[in-house]
């Protein structure tokens, strides 16, 4: 939606519903939804409008906004969060991989924590590229 008087956002949750309100710059995110093991990518109408209306609940001048545009976002999720270092042997060369992900519907609430973890171990591999490189 176009909502540049939005200036904070917010993720509520109540009776297991998940509702949250992203700005970003001059439009605003609107969501969600918690629909496990539906993969479905096509907009729901349904949905959009409960969206709307649960978002205009929590914040009332949203009720103004222009809709711009309608997506629908999946939010894969495991147990529990990857996030480390794979070592895998392709076309014979050994490489590491950095994993970030599995963080379901709590990616924005995470990113900023995951994103500086996952950097870290970037560059504790650039660290020991490094130390193993031989002139």
């Amino acid at each position: 939606v176009k909502a540049p008087w939005i200036q904070h956002g917010c993720i509520y949750e109540p009776d297991g519903l998940l509702i949250y309100i992203f700005p970003r710059g001059d439009n605003v995110v609107l969501g969600g939804t918690n629909q496990i093991g539906n993969w479905n990518t096509d907009i729901n109408k349904t949905d959009s409008k409960k969206i709307f209306e649960h978002c205009c609940k929590l914040m009332p001048s949203l009720k103004n906004a222009e809709i711009i545009e309608e997506l629908v976002g999946l939010r894969p999720m495991r147990p529990s969060i990857r996030l480390e270092i794979e070592e895998r042997n392709i076309n014979g060369k050994d490489i590491k991989i950095v994993h970030n992900y599995g963080h379901g519907r709590s990616g924005y609430g995470l990113h900023w924590g995951c994103a500086i973890s996952a950097y870290k171990l970037v560059n504790k591999l650039a660290d020991e590229c490094k130390t193993a490189s031989k002139l």
